[in-house]
Protein backbone atom coordinates (compact mmCIF):
# COMPACT_ATOMS: atom_id res chain seq x y z
CA UNK A 1 0.00 0.00 0.00
CA UNK A 2 1.10 3.38 -0.71
CA UNK A 3 2.42 5.49 1.84
CA UNK A 4 -0.84 7.22 3.84
CA UNK A 5 -1.17 11.37 4.20
CA UNK A 6 -2.53 12.35 6.79
CA UNK A 7 -5.59 11.23 8.75
CA UNK A 8 -7.66 10.58 5.35
CA UNK A 9 -4.91 9.09 4.07
CA UNK A 10 -4.81 5.92 7.43
CA UNK A 11 -8.70 5.94 6.93
CA UNK A 12 -9.02 5.20 3.41
CA UNK A 13 -5.66 2.68 3.40
CA UNK A 14 -7.67 1.42 6.49
CA UNK A 15 -11.16 0.53 4.76
CA UNK A 16 -9.26 -1.02 2.01
CA UNK A 17 -7.09 -3.17 3.75
CA UNK A 18 -10.07 -4.18 5.74
CA UNK A 19 -11.60 -4.55 2.14
CA UNK A 20 -8.35 -6.96 1.15
CA UNK A 21 -8.63 -9.31 4.34
CA UNK A 22 -6.56 -7.56 6.32
CA UNK A 23 -8.02 -6.84 9.41
CA UNK A 24 -5.34 -6.33 11.72
CA UNK A 25 -3.25 -4.13 9.13
CA UNK A 26 -6.68 -2.11 8.92
CA UNK A 27 -6.56 -1.82 12.70
CA UNK A 28 -3.31 -0.54 12.85
CA UNK A 29 -4.23 1.86 10.42
CA UNK A 30 -7.45 3.36 12.06
CA UNK A 31 -5.15 3.20 15.27
CA UNK A 32 -2.81 5.72 13.18
CA UNK A 33 -5.50 7.91 12.36
CA UNK A 34 -6.76 8.17 16.13
CA UNK A 35 -3.11 9.25 17.28
CA UNK A 36 -3.64 11.54 14.01
CA UNK A 37 -6.78 13.53 15.32
CA UNK A 38 -8.51 12.25 18.15
CA UNK A 39 -11.61 14.22 18.15
CA UNK A 40 -12.78 12.77 14.46
CA UNK A 41 -15.23 9.50 14.76
CA UNK A 42 -14.54 7.72 11.33
CA UNK A 43 -11.24 6.50 12.70
CA UNK A 44 -13.26 4.71 16.00
CA UNK A 45 -15.30 3.41 13.35
CA UNK A 46 -12.97 1.64 11.35
CA UNK A 47 -10.92 0.37 14.81
CA UNK A 48 -14.25 -1.25 16.07
CA UNK A 49 -15.44 -2.68 13.53
CA UNK A 50 -11.82 -4.35 12.29
CA UNK A 51 -12.47 -5.89 15.88
CA UNK A 52 -14.90 -8.21 14.73
CA UNK A 53 -12.28 -9.95 12.64
CA UNK A 54 -9.65 -10.46 15.41
CA UNK A 55 -10.97 -12.29 18.20
CA UNK A 56 -8.04 -11.24 20.54
CA UNK A 57 -9.48 -7.66 20.49
CA UNK A 58 -13.56 -8.20 20.63
CA UNK A 59 -12.91 -6.66 23.87
CA UNK A 60 -11.67 -3.61 22.90
CA UNK A 61 -14.58 -3.26 20.21
CA UNK A 62 -17.23 -2.02 22.43
CA UNK A 63 -14.90 0.93 23.72
CA UNK A 64 -14.06 2.19 19.54
CA UNK A 65 -17.45 1.51 18.28
CA UNK A 66 -19.11 3.74 21.68
CA UNK A 67 -16.55 6.39 20.73
CA UNK A 68 -17.25 6.77 17.52
CA UNK A 69 -20.79 7.44 18.53
CA UNK A 70 -20.19 9.56 20.89
CA UNK A 71 -17.53 11.33 18.46
CA UNK A 72 -20.72 11.37 15.54
CA UNK A 73 -23.64 12.53 18.05
CA UNK A 74 -21.84 14.13 21.28
CA UNK A 75 -23.19 11.95 23.35
CA UNK A 76 -24.08 7.67 23.86
CA UNK A 77 -26.97 6.55 21.80
CA UNK A 78 -28.22 3.50 24.15
CA UNK A 79 -28.60 3.50 27.42
CA UNK A 80 -29.51 -0.03 29.59
CA UNK A 81 -30.64 0.12 32.73
CA UNK A 82 -30.47 -2.66 34.84
CA UNK A 83 -32.42 -4.23 37.98
CA UNK A 84 -35.17 -2.08 37.30
CA UNK A 85 -38.52 -3.17 39.15
CA UNK A 86 -42.01 -1.76 39.92
CA UNK A 87 -44.83 -3.17 41.97
CA UNK A 88 -48.05 -4.51 41.13
CA UNK A 89 -51.29 -2.23 42.49
CA UNK A 90 -54.77 -3.34 43.07
CA UNK A 91 -56.01 -2.18 40.30
CA UNK A 92 -53.60 -3.50 38.12
CA UNK A 93 -52.70 0.22 36.41
CA UNK A 94 -48.90 -0.53 37.00
CA UNK A 95 -49.01 -3.91 34.79
CA UNK A 96 -52.16 -3.46 32.73
CA UNK A 97 -54.08 -6.44 31.36
CA UNK A 98 -54.46 -5.89 27.81
CA UNK A 99 -55.32 -9.58 27.15
CA UNK A 100 -58.42 -9.92 24.59
CA UNK A 101 -59.85 -12.96 25.79
CA UNK A 102 -61.11 -10.99 29.36
CA UNK A 103 -63.69 -8.27 29.09
CA UNK A 104 -62.26 -4.93 30.30
CA UNK A 105 -65.15 -4.31 32.53
CA UNK A 106 -65.13 -7.70 34.46
CA UNK A 107 -61.44 -7.45 34.68
CA UNK A 108 -62.38 -4.27 37.08
CA UNK A 109 -65.00 -5.56 38.44
CA UNK A 110 -62.87 -8.42 40.24
CA UNK A 111 -60.46 -6.34 40.92
CA UNK A 112 -62.01 -4.02 43.00
CA UNK A 113 -63.11 -6.66 44.98
CA UNK A 114 -59.18 -6.99 45.54
CA UNK A 115 -59.63 -5.45 49.08
CA UNK A 116 -61.85 -6.92 51.02
CA UNK A 117 -61.46 -10.71 49.56
CA UNK A 118 -57.70 -11.38 48.57
CA UNK A 119 -56.25 -11.32 45.32
CA UNK A 120 -56.21 -15.04 45.37
CA UNK A 121 -59.70 -14.94 45.49
CA UNK A 122 -59.63 -12.20 41.99
CA UNK A 123 -56.92 -14.28 40.59
CA UNK A 124 -59.17 -17.49 40.98
CA UNK A 125 -62.31 -15.75 39.54
CA UNK A 126 -60.17 -14.52 36.41
CA UNK A 127 -58.95 -18.29 35.85
CA UNK A 128 -62.56 -19.58 36.26
CA UNK A 129 -63.64 -17.42 33.91
CA UNK A 130 -60.77 -18.00 30.92
CA UNK A 131 -60.51 -22.29 31.58
CA UNK A 132 -64.40 -22.18 31.09
CA UNK A 133 -64.38 -20.35 27.85
CA UNK A 134 -62.14 -22.40 26.77
CA UNK A 135 -59.46 -19.26 26.37
CA UNK A 136 -55.66 -19.40 27.01
CA UNK A 137 -54.81 -18.92 30.67
CA UNK A 138 -52.03 -16.83 29.78
CA UNK A 139 -52.78 -13.49 29.94
CA UNK A 140 -50.86 -10.29 27.92
CA UNK A 141 -49.63 -7.31 29.92
CA UNK A 142 -48.47 -3.70 29.29
CA UNK A 143 -46.39 -1.38 31.25
CA UNK A 144 -43.81 1.57 31.06
CA UNK A 145 -40.74 1.96 32.95
CA UNK A 146 -40.74 4.93 35.28
CA UNK A 147 -37.56 5.73 34.05
CA UNK A 148 -36.76 6.76 30.09
CA UNK A 149 -39.11 5.25 27.19
CA UNK A 150 -37.70 1.66 26.32
CA UNK A 151 -36.55 1.38 23.22
CA UNK A 152 -35.85 -3.02 24.16
CA UNK A 153 -36.47 -5.34 26.74
CA UNK A 154 -36.10 -9.01 26.18
CA UNK A 155 -37.65 -10.14 29.65
CA UNK A 156 -38.93 -9.46 33.00
CA UNK A 157 -38.98 -11.39 36.04
CA UNK A 158 -41.54 -12.21 38.70
CA UNK A 159 -39.26 -11.93 42.07
CA UNK A 160 -42.38 -13.97 44.35
CA UNK A 161 -42.74 -16.12 41.85
CA UNK A 162 -39.13 -16.67 41.07
CA UNK A 163 -40.42 -16.55 37.42
CA UNK A 164 -39.20 -14.54 34.09
CA UNK A 165 -41.83 -13.98 31.78
CA UNK A 166 -40.26 -13.41 28.08
CA UNK A 167 -41.04 -9.69 26.27
CA UNK A 168 -43.42 -9.62 23.10
CA UNK A 169 -42.38 -6.15 21.87
CA UNK A 170 -41.48 -2.79 22.59
CA UNK A 171 -43.54 0.07 21.32
CA UNK A 172 -43.75 3.89 22.10
CA UNK A 173 -43.53 4.49 26.14
CA UNK A 174 -44.35 0.64 26.80
CA UNK A 175 -43.20 -2.44 26.91
CA UNK A 176 -45.47 -5.85 26.41
CA UNK A 177 -44.99 -9.50 27.50
CA UNK A 178 -46.87 -12.71 28.20
CA UNK A 179 -47.48 -14.02 31.98
CA UNK A 180 -48.42 -17.63 32.13
CA UNK A 181 -51.29 -18.66 35.18
CA UNK A 182 -48.77 -19.35 38.08
CA UNK A 183 -51.95 -21.24 40.47
CA UNK A 184 -52.34 -18.87 43.89
CA UNK A 185 -49.72 -16.67 42.65
CA UNK A 186 -51.77 -15.32 39.55
CA UNK A 187 -50.00 -14.06 36.93
CA UNK A 188 -48.68 -10.03 38.10
CA UNK A 189 -50.71 -10.30 41.40
CA UNK A 190 -51.43 -7.16 44.01
CA UNK A 191 -48.02 -6.74 45.75
CA UNK A 192 -45.82 -8.78 43.38
CA UNK A 193 -42.82 -7.05 42.11
CA UNK A 194 -41.46 -7.68 38.59
CA UNK A 195 -37.47 -6.95 37.68
CA UNK A 196 -36.56 -6.32 34.79
CA UNK A 197 -33.37 -4.78 32.52
CA UNK A 198 -34.34 -2.60 29.49
CA UNK A 199 -32.42 -0.04 26.79
CA UNK A 200 -33.80 3.51 25.99
CA UNK A 201 -32.42 5.24 22.80
CA UNK A 202 -31.77 8.67 22.34
CA UNK A 203 -30.14 9.73 18.89
CA UNK A 204 -30.53 13.59 18.76
CA UNK A 205 -31.99 15.60 15.96
CA UNK A 206 -29.63 14.59 13.53
CA UNK A 207 -27.69 11.18 13.61
CA UNK A 208 -24.90 10.56 11.18
CA UNK A 209 -23.43 8.05 8.82
CA UNK A 210 -20.78 7.23 10.95
CA UNK A 211 -23.52 6.74 13.98
CA UNK A 212 -25.65 4.69 12.33
CA UNK A 213 -22.47 2.59 11.20
CA UNK A 214 -21.12 1.92 14.57
CA UNK A 215 -24.79 1.00 15.79
CA UNK A 216 -25.32 -1.68 13.04
CA UNK A 217 -21.71 -3.37 13.39
CA UNK A 218 -22.24 -3.79 17.60
CA UNK A 219 -25.70 -5.35 16.33
CA UNK A 220 -24.12 -7.71 14.75
CA UNK A 221 -20.89 -7.98 17.04
CA UNK A 222 -22.87 -9.47 20.07
CA UNK A 223 -24.34 -12.40 17.86
CA UNK A 224 -21.01 -12.92 16.60
CA UNK A 225 -19.52 -13.16 20.23
CA UNK A 226 -22.19 -16.18 20.95
CA UNK A 227 -22.80 -16.46 24.52
CA UNK A 228 -20.63 -13.85 25.46
CA UNK A 229 -23.10 -11.25 23.59
CA UNK A 230 -25.31 -8.76 25.09
CA UNK A 231 -28.67 -9.94 23.50
CA UNK A 232 -30.22 -6.21 25.14
CA UNK A 233 -27.76 -4.24 23.53
CA UNK A 234 -27.77 -6.04 19.99
CA UNK A 235 -31.71 -5.24 19.89
CA UNK A 236 -31.80 -1.94 21.46
CA UNK A 237 -28.98 -1.00 18.43
CA UNK A 238 -31.04 -2.99 16.04
CA UNK A 239 -34.16 -1.73 17.09
CA UNK A 240 -32.62 2.31 17.35
CA UNK A 241 -31.49 1.87 13.51
CA UNK A 242 -34.36 0.51 12.16
CA UNK A 243 -36.29 3.56 13.64
CA UNK A 244 -33.88 6.16 12.13
CA UNK A 245 -33.52 4.67 8.50
CA UNK A 246 -35.23 1.32 7.91
CA UNK A 247 -33.93 1.05 4.52
CA UNK A 248 -29.76 1.76 6.08
CA UNK A 249 -26.73 0.38 4.54
CA UNK A 250 -23.27 0.24 5.95
CA UNK A 251 -21.44 3.66 4.47
CA UNK A 252 -24.81 5.14 3.44
CA UNK A 253 -22.81 5.35 -0.45
CA UNK A 254 -19.37 6.82 1.04
CA UNK A 255 -17.14 4.73 -1.50
CA UNK A 256 -14.60 3.17 1.19
CA UNK A 257 -16.93 1.96 3.81
CA UNK A 258 -19.44 0.78 1.40
CA UNK A 259 -16.76 -1.49 -0.43
CA UNK A 260 -15.26 -2.49 3.22
CA UNK A 261 -18.24 -4.20 4.67
CA UNK A 262 -21.85 -5.10 2.89
CA UNK A 263 -24.27 -4.56 6.10
CA UNK A 264 -28.33 -4.29 5.67
CA UNK A 265 -30.83 -3.34 7.63
CA UNK A 266 -32.35 -6.69 7.07
CA UNK A 267 -29.06 -8.49 8.24
CA UNK A 268 -29.03 -6.16 11.65
CA UNK A 269 -32.07 -6.81 12.42
CA UNK A 270 -30.96 -10.66 11.91
CA UNK A 271 -28.09 -10.20 13.72
CA UNK A 272 -30.36 -9.11 16.86
CA UNK A 273 -33.10 -11.62 16.28
CA UNK A 274 -30.16 -14.37 16.42
CA UNK A 275 -28.72 -12.75 19.84
CA UNK A 276 -32.49 -13.25 21.52
CA UNK A 277 -33.04 -16.22 19.97
CA UNK A 278 -29.54 -17.77 21.72
CA UNK A 279 -31.20 -16.48 24.80
CA UNK A 280 -34.55 -18.14 24.17
CA UNK A 281 -36.17 -14.92 23.90
CA UNK A 282 -38.25 -16.40 20.86
CA UNK A 283 -40.97 -13.86 20.21
CA UNK A 284 -38.95 -11.13 21.30
CA UNK A 285 -36.59 -12.43 18.09
CA UNK A 286 -39.47 -12.32 15.95
CA UNK A 287 -40.65 -9.47 16.72
CA UNK A 288 -37.03 -8.06 15.77
CA UNK A 289 -37.52 -9.64 12.51
CA UNK A 290 -40.95 -7.96 12.08
CA UNK A 291 -39.36 -4.70 12.61
CA UNK A 292 -37.46 -5.01 9.38
CA UNK A 293 -40.27 -6.14 7.78
CA UNK A 294 -40.09 -9.60 7.64
CA UNK A 295 -41.91 -12.83 9.11
CA UNK A 296 -45.38 -11.41 9.35
CA UNK A 297 -46.73 -14.94 8.05
CA UNK A 298 -45.13 -17.07 10.83
CA UNK A 299 -47.62 -18.91 13.34
CA UNK A 300 -46.24 -18.93 17.07
CA UNK A 301 -48.70 -20.97 17.83
CA UNK A 302 -47.61 -23.78 15.31
CA UNK A 303 -45.64 -26.55 16.08
CA UNK A 304 -43.01 -26.02 13.48
CA UNK A 305 -42.28 -22.12 14.43
CA UNK A 306 -38.80 -22.12 15.74
CA UNK A 307 -37.84 -24.41 12.75
CA UNK A 308 -39.15 -21.25 10.86
CA UNK A 309 -38.52 -18.69 12.83
CA UNK A 310 -34.44 -19.84 12.25
CA UNK A 311 -34.95 -20.35 8.48
CA UNK A 312 -36.08 -16.77 8.53
CA UNK A 313 -33.22 -15.39 10.28
CA UNK A 314 -30.59 -17.70 8.27
CA UNK A 315 -32.43 -16.04 4.80
CA UNK A 316 -32.11 -12.31 6.20
CA UNK A 317 -28.85 -12.74 7.44
CA UNK A 318 -28.05 -12.95 3.78
CA UNK A 319 -29.58 -10.09 2.89
CA UNK A 320 -26.62 -8.09 2.09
Amino acid sequence: MPDPEGYEGYITLGWQALEEGSPQEAFDLFGSAIETDVTRAEAYLGAGTACGWLEERWEEADGYLLMAVQRDLGHSAVHIRRSEYQVQDTMWTVFRCIDPDLPSDSLQGWLAMTADSGYQWVNGRIYAYLDSAGFDTDLGFRFSPAGEDPIACLEVFNTQAWSPFPCDSARGDSLYFTAPYMGSLGWVSVGQYVRYDYASFDAGGAPGQIAMDALAVRAVFEDLRGADGDALLAAACAQGLLGLDPAYSFGGGDPDRSSALSLSAAQVAAGAASCAFDRESFIYSWFLCREAGYGHGLDPESEDFLFALMELISMMQGQG
